[in-house]
């Protein structure tokens, strides 16, 4: 079983702090992977204070582009019906990845 680690955020805008943080998890906690899970609309935020999703999704790609290689970006929630709450998203992702 592969040991992944989730990291979610809006992302607005991906910023060096998110960089070094998803570094450091990676590394303090022994993961094989991290995904970097983009939420297009957190529940808690005004959807007119957010950089539009494709936008942001872009800034990851591109932010996390030159960082290790087991720094995934995951568009996992734009599959998902919002409201996007962190369960709702785990649910999905253990039905789709049960290992």
């Amino acid at each position: 079983m592969k040991k992944i680690g989730l990291f979610f955020g809006s992302f607005n805008p991906v910023h060096i702090g998110h960089i070094e943080l998803a570094k450091a998890f990676l590394k303090q906690a022994n993961l094989e992977e991290l995904w970097v899970v983009l939420t297009p609309q957190n529940p808690h935020k005004k959807a007119d204070e957010l950089a539009p999703d494709q936008h942001r999704l872009q800034m990851l790609k591109e932010a996390f582009s030159n960082q290790s290689k087991n720094i995934k970006i995951s568009e996992v929630e734009f599959l998902l019906s919002a409201p996007y709450y962190t369960a709702n998203t785990l649910d999905y992702l253990v039905k789709q990845y049960p290992k």
